[in-house]
Parts: C-alpha cells; sequence; structure tokens
C-alpha cells in the first residue's frame, strides 16, 4: 500500500519542504492532514497516481548522446560507435589503458561527476588502477543490455528513464489502520 500525506496549509507546506529531516526526527505533526491511501497490483502505478518524477541515470546520458541518426533511439552499432568516440575523447594522443585522473575527467564530462554511476571501480573489473578500451567496452555493453527491458538491440527513451515517487509519498509494508477524527474524540 502507498499512503502519500498532503499537509494542508502553505506554511506546512513549505515547512516538509524546507526542513524534512527535523519533522521526520521530531515526529510531531501541527494541523489537520489529508491522507490518501492507493492500493493497487503493482506499487509502479501507485507512484504514477501520486504524481511520480521521471529521471535518467547518469549512464542514460551517455547513451542519448551516442543516437548518431536522431531517431530517439540507440542501437547496437550506434552503440559501437558512441563507444569508440568516447574512448578516443579520453585521450586523443594515448591508444593504451586509460589512468584514473583522465577516467575521472571523463566521468565529469560524459556522466555529471567523478563519483556517477558506474563508477570507475566497476569498469576496472582487474583492478589495476587502469581502464583499457576492453574493460570500458565491456561495462557500456553491460550497461546498454541491462537497461534494454525488451531484447530489442536497441534504447528507446522509456528504456532510458525511470519514475520515482515524489517526495513525500512513502510505501507502508504493515499499513496501520487510523482512527478518524470522530473515534478519537470518542464519537462514533
Amino acid at each position: 500500500m502507498l499512503t502519500y500525506i498532503k499537509p494542508l496549509g502553505l506554511s506546512l507546506l513549505l515547512t516538509a519542504y524546507l526542513a524534512p529531516a527535523a519533522l521526520s526526527q521530531s515526529g510531531a505533526r501541527s494541523g489537520p492532514e489529508e491522507i490518501i491511501s492507493l492500493k493497487s497490483a503493482e506499487p509502479s502505478e501507485d507512484i504514477a497516481q501520486l504524481g511520480s518524477i521521471l529521471q535518467a541515470s547518469p549512464i542514460s546520458m551517455v547513451f542519448t548522446s551516442f543516437d548518431s541518426d536522431f531517431d530517439k533511439f540507440v542501437n547496437r552499432a550506434e552503440l559501437n560507435a558512441g563507444i569508440d568516440r568516447e574512448w578516443a575523447s579520453m585521450n586523443p594522443s594515448f591508444r593504451g589503458n586509460v589512468g584514473a585522473i583522465n577516467f575521472e575527467d571523463w566521468m565529469v564530462s560524459a556522466l555529471g561527476a567523478n563519483d556517477a554511476a558506474p563508477t570507475r571501480l566497476s569498469f576496472d573489473t582487474d583492478i589495476n588502477g587502469q581502464i583499457s578500451k576492453a574493460e570500458f567496452t565491456r561495462r557500456l555493453t553491460l550497461s546498454f543490455e541491462g537497461l534494454d527491458k525488451d531484447d530489442d538491440d536497441a534504447l528507446s527513451r522509456t528504456e532510458l528513464t525511470f519514475r520515482v515517487a515524489r517526495r513525500g509519498a512513502t510505501i507502508e509494508r504493515n499499513p496501520r489502520v487510523r482512527p478518524t477524527f470522530e473515534e478519537r474524540d470518542g464519537r462514533q
């Protein structure tokens, strides 16, 4: 069951948005709340009903840049050509392995941060501090295959994105029955 608690009133909304840690630690609530409970077979359907946020992983940005014919799909040929371009861009004058500094520079420019997933260690499978072209190709190919949900050897924009629940939505594993205001006050 997915439950979303929506505070009533602009001041409560701003407080909940700006200070979620303080609210969750104190456990105190002020003002009336509207409790919305949704039940469906799939939690992802509940998330969509509550207003989820569409996001893309850092590796999706790399794959999107591989779309050379601009058809909104990345096929295997575009993947291979994109891998070759990215590998050459890390150090155009050097054709051997890429060291940690050059690789982290690539991570910042391609993935957006040097600690983005997949991490440098997921590329460096032999843990020698260097990334070979074979390791680079293997990691990007595995990521491509992992994102290809329909196994058609192409990534669509739908496969490159995912939904997350917006702030305030929680999944309750063991929902408790909440009494109404009348039941709490002893009025039935």
